[in-house]
């Protein structure tokens, strides 16, 4: 599965894929005109599937663990951010632990630690892990662990970490400030699998 995001000021970028696990796609390409024409950037050192992407500035691409060649299920906890201005890959701390493959991050400022930090799920404990990019550090997440992980996705609202999707009851939670997940009475439509980093939200459209 290629993995996608937009940031309306940086662009639409579309990472690695898969005809098969005997193709899995090393490629990097961006899109400055929502999608009509693509440049192809420097490519992954392997092919990838279902990582989570985070565009952390205009300089900055990161890219959270996913499945790499040459298996299904072959997840090496790799963690690395790119540099748009020099088109090069580096490598970061990878990520502390076990995990499933399918991965949803966001960045994120708490009122708390005043600074944007990465916020990933996907640790098979059902945690929520912060990358610290500066430091480059993982520590695991305050609170409690949410229960009803089952390859949603994280996307932000008012200031509010929230999850949705996965397979499953398509219920929507909040991180409320205690770090205790909240189910905030409104459900999706249907069961969402693998919804990763698939969620845009348009403040202005939202209630």
């Amino acid at each position: 599965m290629k993995s996608l995001v937009f940031d309306a000021d940086f662009g639409l970028f579309a990472v690695g894929g898969s005809g098969g696990w005997s193709t899995i796609s090393k490629k990097v390409e961006r899109s400055l005109d929502y999608g009509v024409t693509w440049e192809e950037l420097a490519e992954l050192p392997s092919g990838i599937v279902n990582a989570a992407l985070v565009v952390v500035d205009k300089d900055t691409l990161f890219l959270s663990f996913g499945e790499e060649l040459p298996g299904p299920g072959r997840t090496e906890g790799n963690v690395r951010t790119m540099n748009l201005k020099t088109n090069q890959w580096t490598s970061r701390a990878s990520f502390p632990k076990s995990y499933n493959g399918i991965t949803s991050c966001v960045l994120w400022e708490t009122d708390e630690t005043k600074e944007e930090e990465i916020y990933c799920i996907g640790a098979n404990d059902k945690s929520v892990m912060v990358y610290n990019l500066e430091r480059d550090e993982w520590r695991e997440a305050p609170g409690t662990r949410l229960t009803a992980y089952n390859g949603g996705g994280l996307f932000t609202w008012r200031n509010s970490l929230m999850y949705a999707g996965g397979n499953g009851p398509a219920d929507i939670y909040r991180w409320d400030n205690n770090g205790t997940w909240v189910d905030i009475g409104i459900d999706v439509p249907r069961s969402l699998w693998n919804t990763g980093n698939s969620f845009i939200f348009v403040e202005d459209f939202c209630p």
